[in-house]
């Protein structure tokens, strides 16, 4: 047993609890990272790293859209894994104690959390989505009406996240009792900030839920090494919408 006894009563009792969910949490659903362990093969001879990069998509934006449609056919064939679902769970049984406020923050652009009956804010948008980028509005085919190209509505590597979504991740630090980094590096500003402000509020925990060290981890109070879906699983809450 990985998960404290005393953590899992925390939860129990937990009235305000954040979760953000990384790529970590989809790996058990065939959908390799692009840092660490299990990271993707390089893609027409470059690194998945940069080709999901603004500056990518600025020197060579055809390059960028030929890996951007070869990920749709990765994230189309997958399903969700049993984090996916536990995590959907802990939702519901928040939603049925009435008085518990749950958060699922996530920068995973599978929409799997969704698939697997949870609602997220996605942090970094959804590559099943199709926006314009020169007005941000829905699109399909190759142009908008206003002649903007039309693109898979995720956030590269050195775009921001959409404002709403971000004030959204903001407000789930507020008050929160526990909060879960779960399968994420810490990389980017936002995920590494978001723990910043959960650690400065009072009586606010922070439990990180990786493989391997991160970024985050010297910022944590408990720190489980292991699967995701695993370690989800020893908590045991909500099991009964599983």
């Amino acid at each position: 047993m990985i998960v404290p006894e005393e953590l899992k009563e925390r939860l129990e009792n937990a009235r305000s609890i954040a979760v953000f969910a990384g790529a970590g949490v989809s790996t058990a659903s065939g959908i390799p990272t692009f840092r660490g362990a299990g990271q993707m093969s390089y893609f027409e001879g470059l690194p998945p790293i940069y080709l999901y990069s603004t500056l990518c998509l600025q020197r060579n934006s055809s390059l960028t859209y030929r890996f951007l449609s070869y990920l749709r056919t990765i994230y189309a064939e997958a399903r969700p894994n049993l984090a996916h679902r536990i995590l959907a769970a802990w939702q519901r049984e928040a939603l049925r104690r009435r008085y518990v406020k749950f958060y699922l923050l996530t920068t995973n652009v599978d929409g799997l959390l969704e698939q697997a009956g949870a609602i997220a804010c996605e942090l970094h948008g959804r590559i099943d989505r199709n926006i314009c980028s020169n007005c941000g509005g829905i699109g399909s085919g190759d142009t908008c009406s206003c002649g903007g190209k039309i693109r898979p509505d995720v956030v590269l590597l050195g775009e921001h996240v959409p404002e709403k979504a971000y004030e959204g991740a903001i407000t789930a630090t507020r008050g929160c009792e526990l909060y879960f980094a779960i399968g994420t590096s810490g990389v980017q500003s936002h995920s590494m900030g978001l723990v910043q402000l959960v650690k400065a509020r009072p009586r606010a925990t922070i439990i990180e839920i990786n493989e391997r060290p991160s970024y985050l981890t010297s910022h944590c109070h408990y720190v489980l090494r292991g699967k995701a879906e695993e370690i989800l699983a020893e908590f045991g809450y909500g099991n009964r919408f599983l």
